[in-house]
């Protein structure tokens, strides 16, 4: 018979722990205005149908009314449509692509602010604050008061008071991966109930269920195993049933996955890509875990084969490639990273129960000391109050993408939609400042000098990497499985115009100059035209793009100034501007009309360059 690791019994931690930090989530959902991001209108009217005693399907005169409803509550979403984000039925009532189960634990708390006239995203915050209390705990007497701080004042936090699954799944997720050693009719019953709501954790249930024989076969002589075994499966397989007997399939979220297999860098992304990635957003779980590792290693390396620690390993590997699969790996409802790495923070839970049961003070200390300061960072990071995509690029991909663009090349999604900061897949596309390009044949994106393409990377249907340096670009290829890109000519320099483009801006230093994204003291104002500017140590560049009819450039010189006015189709020479008046008053250049694009270059006095 395998060891258990048994939890301690005294309860007053757990029960003080649970009162402060159902204050806190009180504090944090009434400092953040209720919102619907994401999917969130659509669990909201699956609620408020259950609540009117209609669901758990949606009916076409019910329709109206719930679009009413949701749009009173979210304005955003006035012109949201329930017939185009849901599947009709064989009776031709209708279900959306997400499962109901959660609405359904909500519609009690949505019948009382339908009531009380209070938008029903509170329902949904209560019932998560309740999710996340049930799950803490039950964690805190096996994993410890360092490891809870450290797991549920995480970037979780930020969810507490969304009506999305995400509290929902990581709180099952870690009373599963909790209790499975000691009490696995609940690991049973809670990997059921997750899976409700996600297909890939449907495998989780009969997992469980043989890891809890595999660390002790007496469980199968237990009725409670067994009713929680019953309960667990029978959750488990309520969603495809449902939707098999509805719809003649599984899963209606199939439809959002891709065929194919993904390679590492699909697979990888939701734990380490800079922008998605779960660990470069929380590196304090990555910190104690390596710790963890450690510690298990040099006192008791025979545990980490234990059926719980081996399971997670492999239930992480699985839910890895389950999110390799989905068509939208760079969703919203997120403040940056993916929320499927939610999913893999409880998978922790085992290798912190042991390292809570052989660390000392030493331990006990560094694991505070982490979770302190990490809670503290995440508190101000992931305020529910915060947008959703607020933080893109992150801080290391940001840093990557313009510091050392080759370091990181990663799936076009993550890119193209970061860098335009909404839902779109084209290109050409290049990050802020042209230091890393997506870019495919003749397709270069303005206002970036136009490189020459490799062979491999002429084709549009195959795009590639430009990753600038100190002489010119390096080309890398897109990692991940081919993905439809629509050309946007609008982005893209003209055809007949780069060897000109490419001409002038190599003769004006390119690989001296630097992007200033955000303004600079020279130019006051641009009226008519956008206009990007690059600073180098003998000149500073404007690229003009679509200069209109009353195109105009607002400058202030600190000093006597003169250069070039260019055609960028054709690369010839306009005119010459020269400005000798006093330093720091108004210049203002008036724009030709007729040209596509234009190029202008101010050269610095000899004294002032840099």
């Amino acid at each position: 018979m395998a060891t258990t690791v048994t939890p301690t019994t005294d309860r007053m931690p757990a029960a003080r722990a649970f009162v402060a930090v159902l204050a806190l989530a009180l504090a944090l959902v009434a400092g953040s205005a209720p919102r619907m991001p994401g999917d969130g209108g659509e669990y909201v009217a699956m609620a408020l149908n259950f609540a009117s005693f209609d669901g758990p399907s949606i009916s076409r005169r019910e329709m109206s009314r719930l679009e009413q409803r949701v749009a009173a509550f979210e304005p955003v979403l006035a012109e949201w449509s329930i017939e185009r984000s849901t599947v009709s039925g064989r009776d031709l009532r209708r279900d959306f692509l997400h499962f109901w189960f959660y609405p359904l634990l909500a519609a009690p708390g949505v019948v009382i602010t339908e009531a009380l006239n209070v938008s029903p995203v509170y329902a949904f915050s209560a019932l998560n604050c309740a999710l996340l209390g049930l799950a803490l705990w039950i964690a805190w007497p096996r994993i410890g008061a360092a490891a809870s701080l450290l797991l549920f004042a995480g970037p979780i936090i930020w969810w507490i008071d969304k009506p999305h699954t995400e509290v929902f799944t990581f709180s099952l997720l870690t009373i599963a991966f909790a209790t499975l050693t000691d009490r696995p009719w609940w690991a049973l019953v809670a990997a059921g109930a997750a899976a409700t709501q996600n297909p890939p954790i449907t495998v989780l249930a009969p997992a469980l269920a043989v890891g809890a024989l595999l660390i002790d076969r007496q469980f199968l002589k237990d009725r409670r195993f067994i009713i929680g075994a019953a309960a667990g499966f029978a959750l488990a397989l309520l969603h495809p049933a449902y939707t098999y007997f509805r719809h003649g399939t599984p899963s209606l979220l199939l439809r959002a996955t891709r065929p194919g297999l993904p390679d590492f860098a699909e697979m990888s992304a939701v734990a380490i890509d800079p922008q998605i990635g779960l660990l470069p957003s929380f590196p304090a779980l990555g910190l104690v875990i390596l710790a963890a590792l450690v510690l298990v290693l040099r006192r008791r390396p025979r545990a980490l084969a234990a059926p719980d620690m081996l399971l997670a390993g492999i239930v992480a590997l699985f839910f890895l490639y389950s999110f390799a699969r989905t068509t939208n790996i760079h969703h919203g409802a997120t403040p940056g990273f993916s929320r499927y790495g939610l999913w893999l923070v409880p998978l922790a839970v085992p290798l912190l129960i042991r390292a809570s049961a052989l660390g000392q003070q030493a331990w006990t200390r560094f694991v505070f000391t982490t979770a302190a300061i990490s809670a503290v960072i995440c508190l101000f990071a992931y305020h529910p109050r915060f947008d959703q995509n607020v933080r893109e690029p992150s801080w290391l991909a940001g840093y990557l993408w313009t510091s050392h663009p080759s370091w990181n090349n990663p799936l076009p999604e993550i890119f193209i939609e970061t860098s335009l900061r909404r839902e779109e897949q084209w290109m050409p596309v290049a990050a802020r400042g042209c230091q890393k390009l997506l870019v495919g044949g003749d397709s270069w994106p303005m206002p970036c000098l136009p490189g020459e393409t490799p062979p491999w990377c002429r084709s549009p249907t195959s795009p590639c990497y430009a990753n600038r340096g100190e002489a010119g670009y390096s080309f890398a290829p897109v990692p991940g499985r081919p993905a439809p890109i629509t050309f946007n000519p609008h982005a893209a320099w003209p055809t007949e115009s780069l060897p000109a483009v490419r001409r002038v801006l190599t003769e004006w230093e390119w690989w001296t100059l630097e992007p200033r994204v955000d303004g600079t003291a020279l130019m006051r104002a641009a009226h008519d035209v956008r206009a990007h500017i690059f600073e180098g140590p003998r000149h500073v560049v404007f690229v003009l793009i679509a200069p209109g009819r009353n195109a105009m450039l607002t400058l202030r010189p600190w000093s006597a100034m003169s250069g070039e006015l260019v055609d960028a189709t054709t690369g010839t020479s306009i005119s010459r501007l020269t400005y000798d008046g006093p330093g720091n008053e108004a210049w203002s250049v008036s724009l030709p009309q007729g040209y596509t694009n234009l190029l202008l270059r101010l050269d610095l006095p000899p004294g002032e360059a840099r």
